[in-house]
């Protein structure tokens, strides 16, 4: 994984819709004002997208998202 300075790891395949629903808002969550992706905001999204989903989805489902990087 060298050059790349952040990383969003699953530990599990996306097959069921709460995974879908996190990672889609953690997408929506790295678009910034302009439109465009912004990688500088992985982790303040991934935060963001469980956080937003953490009634919806069981804590066993939420711990295999990952952040690694800045």
């Amino acid at each position: 994984m060298p050059r790349a300075p952040t990383r969003l790891s699953i530990s599990l395949r996306l097959c069921n819709s709460p995974d879908f629903a996190v990672v889609s808002a953690f997408y929506d969550n790295m678009i910034d004002g302009s439109g465009r992706l912004d990688c500088r905001r992985a982790a303040v999204s991934l935060h963001e997208a469980v956080k937003k989903l953490r009634k919806e989805i069981p804590f066993e489902q939420q711990i295999v998202f990952v952040h690694i990087g800045i």
